[in-house]
């Protein structure tokens, strides 16, 4: 489209360029946080095991399966299945056992 022609084009209609996180195939952009927390920190290492609290939609997830950290992931909400390499529970944390 021509740049006046994308000017009066209501917003709804307008290409989109889907986000970096989309592209890559993650589930959010909160992936970026964490790999940008782990370059800075290197707190991320193959063998560790994470106990992910509150993993819906699974960003998060998917980054510590990639790298190669056993991880469970407990959430209130359904969660598609992200990768292979982890265990996944519907339940809430907070209720009396």
């Amino acid at each position: 489209m021509w740049p006046r022609q994308l000017a009066r084009t209501p917003v709804a209609l307008r290409p989109t360029v889907p986000p970096r996180w989309q592209r890559l195939g993650y589930r959010s952009r909160a992936y970026l946080k964490l790999n940008e927390l782990n370059d800075k920190l290197r707190l991320l290492r193959p063998g560790m095991r994470a106990l992910e609290l509150g993993s819906a939609p699974g960003s998060w997830t998917q980054v510590l399966v990639e790298h190669e950290i056993d991880t469970l992931a407990i959430d209130l909400l359904p969660m598609e299945l992200v990768c292979a390499g982890y265990a996944w529970h519907v339940h809430d944390v907070t209720a009396a056992a």
